[in-house]
């Protein structure tokens, strides 16, 4: 009886969400079975719900379709970090950031290098934007993180790579004090350690 009560109180503890994020992890996990479920437009403003959710006060200003000038180059998303937030001050911090620019790929497949390429373009220091999310159905191939890599080593730019299970797993943590913030945390600890020469 004791075992029962206890695996109970797990659960419980494992689903201690609102409704708003359990209707984020719904979609989630329905897109993540079926690209066709959701439009690439409807994906962008999926995650961007996600990260709004997870994030604000400590991410804001959130535009998107953002747009350069010359309007050669068009992002899904980018959000502002604001201070009050060791993980976000600190990436703020280490990386000369002001911005944080999203990429969503809502592929078949997982996503490769092309992708990183891609959206390495965006991100340069004299503009303060050197972080990049890029999120993707399946996450990325081993291609694309030696790419994300090779951004890192030779420019100094970070890309988080994430999936939609990462997306899942962040919400999950949402009722844990800083929990999203200490997932990415670990992923971009693993990912800097773990660089190749």
């Amino acid at each position: 009886m004791r075992e029962l009560l206890e695996t109970e109180q797990a659960r419980t503890i494992e689903h201690d969400t609102d409704e708003e994020t359990e209707a984020l992890i719904g979609k989630l996990k329905q897109h993540s079975v079926n690209k066709n479920a959701l439009t690439p437009s409807e994906y962008e403003t999926l995650c961007m719900s996600v990260f709004v959710k997870l994030f604000d006060p400590h991410l804001y200003g959130f535009e998107k379709q953002a747009e350069t000038t010359d309007g050669g180059n068009r992002y899904d998303f980018i959000c502002r970090i604001s201070s009050g937030s060791p993980f976000w001050d600190g990436l703020r911090h280490d990386f000369r950031t002001r911005a944080i620019l999203f990429e969503c790929k809502n592929y078949e497949e997982q996503i490769g290098a092309d992708q990183i390429y891609s959206t390495e373009r965006y991100l340069f220091s004299t503009a303060l934007r050197t972080v990049g999310v890029l999120i993707s159905r399946l996450g990325p191939s081993p291609a694309a993180i030696r790419a994300a890599q090779g951004a890192m080593r030779e420019s100094g730019k970070l890309l988080i790579l994430l999936s939609n299970r990462d997306l899942i797993e962040m919400l999950g943590l949402s009722s844990q004090e800083h929990g999203a913030e200490n997932f990415l945390d670990k992923r971009v600890w693993d990912f800097i350690i773990s660089l190749p020469r």
